[in-house]
């Protein structure tokens, strides 16, 4: 994947800034193209996925770019389907969407019970997972 002059500007602003100490929690830094296609997951009506790629440094993060998982699909019981989506090793992360906008978090409200995207996300070894809920996007850097 080739990175724009753009990209290599905002990484290397993401650098100094981690550097000089400024940013003390985590960061995310999705540039447009990137934003864009997190955009398209939205319009579906059923879970999608997207792997993300970009520079990851301690807890901060920037996406360049996303691109397709490797899909395989199994039945279980014949009542419904699971899918797995495997990224690149190249890939900092994985998206995906929730329909309607529902269940939007990695923790439980109130509580500090993982939901079933946190334990998969912590369990995957990506350091980024994002989850797009219609206009906003809720993140978690690991």
């Amino acid at each position: 994947m080739r990175f724009s002059r753009r990209s290599y500007l905002v990484a290397l602003a993401l650098g100094l800034s981690l550097a000089w100490g400024t940013i003390h929690t985590p960061s995310l830094v999705v540039l447009p193209e990137a934003r864009a296609s997190l955009a398209v997951l939205d319009v579906f009506w059923t879970e999608h996925f997207l792997c993300l790629y970009g520079v990851a440094i301690d807890r901060h993060v920037l996406v360049t770019g996303t691109g397709p998982g490797i899909t395989s699909t199994r039945s279980r019981g014949g009542k419904f389907w699971i899918s797995t989506v495997t990224c690149p090793k190249e890939a900092i992360g994985s998206a995906h969407n929730h329909p309607n906008g529902e269940r939007c978090y990695f923790y439980f409200p109130g509580t500090v019970v993982a939901t079933a995207d946190e334990v998969t996300f912590r369990g995957s070894g990506q350091r980024l997972s994002i989850i797009v809920c219609r206009d906003h996007l809720v993140w978690d850097v690991q």
